[in-house]
């Protein structure tokens, strides 16, 4: 008896064992066969506990991401698998995406240079069809001015030189702080051509002088010019005073010209410049004719024969586009990118004194001269960042033959 009570207790927890299996396999079943629910994942990370504006910043990414999922249309398939399997497509489609760039790595050098046809490597086809093209745009010309009347007669004579190649052009310039009669030189030009706009102080045009007197932190007064004495706080608080004035020009543009005028070409007005080569010149806007996917092409502006302004000329490194190890050259030097070299290099940042934007790339961005918090750069360097496509054009040779040396003492 005891071992039939045994058995039969045995097989009763058996028969338990196999029911609680069951279901649990039912409950399963149950579960995954229900419509899946979209997870809240960005509440479930901007929980209530404090995050740092990064995290905050990866939240809003995540979310965005989640967004797009919901609203997304179900893939086809099969025209996906049918993708996939078929190279021949993939080929294609490859090469039509390929055939979109803009550059090209050369194969002896490996610098990223402009895709150029055959007609193309023709200067003087360039320049006759940059010419045509420019009859039927419009420019506006802009800058800084401090200090600068003795070399602004010449650089308005070539603004003007250079504009009525355009069907239109305009002339901004930014003036503050001027001791030598700058302001009143360019109120002159503003009565001669009416297209003429001096910003700094309001109202715009105003004849009164304008004082902003500009003070760093330390509580030193901004002068311009590289011979001024700065320490470090000084260089970094110098970007952010040239940043703000040059944003000054790209506002009014934004706000009266955006649709009115279709390159901004920047320069340096108080640099002394021989006559503008406009062939050279011509030749480079040519490539905004061809290809509307350009934003910002640079002069190869020279000063006692080398390129000028390094501080604002930055390549990129051959690791972005070849493979090299650390024992190879990985960067691009002056005389690889513009002394034997004949193509517009693509570049990470360049303004060279003289500098065309496409303005409906500068619109399409809001670009702005804008520095990080501490960064030690030229500000020109933070506005060419934001255009994807920039670069400098070695046949755009524009000689410079002085330079403003703004002298601690004399300012």
């Amino acid at each position: 008896m005891a071992s039939s009570s045994l058995i039969l207790r045995i097989l009763s927890v058996r028969r338990m064992a196999m029911f609680g299996a069951l279901l649990l396999m039912l409950m399963f079943i149950n579960f995954y066969s229900r419509p899946l629910k979209q997870c809240n994942c960005a509440n479930h990370l901007e929980g209530s506990h404090s995050v740092s504006s990064d995290s905050q910043f990866e939240n809003s990414a995540v979310k965005s991401q989640i967004d797009n999922l919901e609203t997304r249309k179900s893939p086809d398939v099969k025209s996906a698998k049918k993708f996939v399997n078929d190279f021949k497509a993939g080929y294609e489609a490859f090469y039509r995406y390929q055939n979109k760039s803009l550059y090209q790595v050369q194969k002896d050098t490996r610098l990223p240079l402009l895709r150029l046809s055959e007609a193309e490597n023709d200067v003087k086809y360039r320049t006759k069809m940059g010419k045509q093209w420019m009859q039927e745009k419009t420019a506006v010309f802009v800058g800084t001015a401090r200090n600068a009347k003795d070399h602004l007669p010449r650089n308005i004579k070539d603004i003007h030189r250079l504009g009525k190649l355009f069907k239109d052009y305009w002339i901004v310039f930014v003036e503050n702080d001027s001791k030598d009669g700058t302001r009143e030189f360019l109120i002159g030009v503003v009565k001669q051509y009416n297209k003429t706009i001096i910003l700094g102080c309001e109202p715009i045009n105003s004849p009164a002088e304008c004082h902003i007197d500009i003070k760093y932190r330390s509580g030193k007064i901004h002068k311009p010019g590289w011979a001024q004495k700065r320490n470090e706080e000084e260089i970094v608080d110098r970007g952010v005073t040239m940043s703000i004035l040059r944003n000054m020009i790209l506002d009014y543009i934004y706000a009266n010209l955006a649709d009115k005028a279709d390159l901004m070409i920047a320069i340096e007005p108080d640099i002394s410049w021989h006559p503008w080569n406009l062939d050279n010149i011509a030749q480079g806007i040519y490539y905004f004719s061809t290809r509307p996917q350009l934003d910002l092409l640079c002069a190869n502006g020279r000063l006692w024969g080398k390129i000028y302004d390094p501080c604002s000329r930055t390549y990129y490194s051959m690791k972005k586009f070849t493979n090299v190890d650390d024992n190879d050259k990985t960067f691009v030097t002056d005389a690889m990118a513009v002394e034997k070299n004949k193509i517009p290099i693509k570049v990470d940042s360049c303004f060279q004194a003289f500098a065309i934007y496409r303005i409906s790339s500068l619109v399409k961005h809001n670009a702005h001269y804008y520095l990080a918090p501490g960064e030690r750069n030229c500000e020109h360097n933070t506005l060419a960042r934001q255009l994807p496509e920039r670069y400098i054009d070695p046949v755009m040779w524009l000689d410079i033959y002085s330079l403003v040396v703004h002298s601690r003492d004399r300012w």
